[in-house]
């Protein structure tokens, strides 16, 4: 059987794990553990001003795009990524990866804080970019067209933080449109944290996502967090099933996720799935699960399997994810 050729666009960051310092100590540090002890330290400063020490983790490739696909790589995908992976040539961090490059602009430089209970993103706004798929078919050697339109899965995430990245969007489905219609391709989107971006905006970008539905099978995956943003914003819904259930009608989205950290569902037009989770409590590390989450399903989606095992054989890729800080399934195949 012939690989499944996925295209993952198009942000990409340096990114820095680490930890913030509660608490130094002669033999070891004690951490925040949670956001929230985090955060009322923090507001417990306002006035007095203060100074955090964090214990970095370790540097490496970050960005929705590049973490995917690693993720999809390791999955024995044929996986090419198009990012912000450095300029004029990848930086010597993404240079490294088994996989096809193709590198439009500088990375941006991220600090992720990891806590027990998920992690929060300090990263620097991107410059704007007039004619960003002019850019991006210059760094593909002018075969955008081709390599978008020729993918079995296509990857489409981080909206929210790029710009320019509505535009790249409809381009990429305007390289799609004079190709026949196939449902058997895929491609999936994740906007990312919304939480800044206006009603109206989100809701141009969740029609937009509908019009691919005409050419392709569209998956949109959300978080938690995600969905209940979405869902306030647009409908006043408070519940993640409702909220998916109408994103899925009202916008013409095929399949629409929501993964949080104890249970995911799916909702589809043959109805709906909830599974739980392999909850873990303290992860080894927590950024990059969703995409992981999103590789996972993408390469499921492609394997043509049910609904239901998809999200088992999801929810078991992140597992492992999460309690190696490694994508992949490992030497002993999935964890339990």
């Amino acid at each position: 059987m012939s690989k499944k050729r996925i295209v993952v666009g198009f942000d990409g960051f340096l990114d820095r794990l680490a930890k913030p310092i509660a608490e130094k100590r002669a033999d070891s540090n004690r951490y925040f553990d949670t956001i929230d002890s985090f955060g009322r330290y923090l507001c417990g400063q306002a006035g007095k001003s203060c100074s955090i020490e964090m214990d970095t983790l370790t540097r490496k490739p970050g960005g929705n795009a590049p973490l995917l696909s690693i993720a999809a790589a390791s999955l024995s995908m044929d996986v090419c990524c198009v990012g912000m992976l450095g300029w004029p040539k990848p930086d010597e961090l993404f240079a490294s990866l088994p996989f096809a490059l193709y590198s439009y602009y500088p990375p941006g430089d991220s600090t992720a804080l990891e806590f027990d209970d998920g992690k929060v993103f300090l990263a620097p706004g991107i410059p704007f970019l007039e004619d960003p798929w002019a850019v991006v078919n210059a760094a593909m050697e002018g075969r955008a067209e081709e390599v978008f339109s020729g993918a079995d899965l296509i990857a489409l995430v981080n909206w929210s933080e790029i710009s320019f990245a509505h535009q790249l969007w409809q381009a990429t489905l305007a390289a799609l449109w004079p190709k026949p219609a196939d449902k058997d391709k895929h491609v999936l989107f994740d906007l990312c944290d919304c939480s800044r971006k206006p009603a109206q905006e989100i809701g141009a970008v969740l029609e937009l996502i509908g019009r691919f539905s005409q050419r392709r099978q569209t998956i949109l995956s959300l978080n938690e967090n995600e969905c209940l943003d979405l869902g306030a914003k647009l409908f006043g819904l408070t519940e993640c099933a409702a909220i998916a259930n109408k994103l899925h009608l009202d916008f013409g989205i095929d399949e629409v996720i929501v993964h949080a950290v104890q249970w995911s569902l799916v909702v589809t037009r043959e109805g709906q799935w909830v599974r739980d989770t392999l909850f873990v409590k303290k992860p080894l590390v927590s950024t990059g699960a969703g995409d992981n989450f999103n590789a996972s399903y993408a390469y499921c989606a492609g394997m043509g399997m049910p609904i239901a095992a998809r999200l088992e054989f999801c929810h078991r890729f992140v597992h492992a994810y999460i309690t190696s800080g490694k994508s992949g399934l490992g030497e002993n195949g999935l964890s339990s």
